[in-house]
């Protein structure tokens, strides 16, 4: 099972996970907005050094799905997730 870290920034959630060797087009990322569950899986197909994977990570509902992003480096998927805009208090004109 790849290692993982997750933090929370400022104004989103940062999650990395650690999958050296692995083709990131076989990577599987998807964001369950009903359940607010992330889960990245990999089939392990073809890899004689890499078995599959899944992990899922329960997300606070403040996330902006919409605007969550991927990007893979030097072994290592880094998947930012915005937080939405605070709209527990508006101004009302």
């Amino acid at each position: 099972m790849p290692s993982s870290k997750i933090e929370t920034l400022d104004n989103a959630y940062s999650v990395k996970i650690a999958i050296p060797g692995i083709d990131p087009t076989e990577v599987s990322v998807e964001f369950d907005r009903t359940e607010n569950v992330l889960e990245v899986s990999y089939d392990g197909k073809g890899n004689e050094f890499v078995s599959k994977f899944k992990k899922s990570y329960k997300v606070p509902s403040t996330v902006d799905y919409d605007g969550i992003e991927a990007d893979f480096d030097k072994g290592v998927l880094s998947l930012t997730l915005p937080k939405k805009e605070d709209q527990t208090r508006i101004k009302i004109n």
